[in-house]
């Protein structure tokens, strides 16, 4: 989720607020066990 190089610091800003919805896109096409 977070843009280029992974940094613990940073881990939790949002770079791209696309990505998020992407992974919610996501969440509703997989089995309740894997939520």
């Amino acid at each position: 989720l977070v843009g280029g190089e992974f940094d613990m610091e940073l881990n939790f800003v949002i770079q791209d607020a696309q990505n998020i919805r992407h992974m919610l896109e996501l969440l509703d096409h997989c089995p309740p066990n894997l939520q």
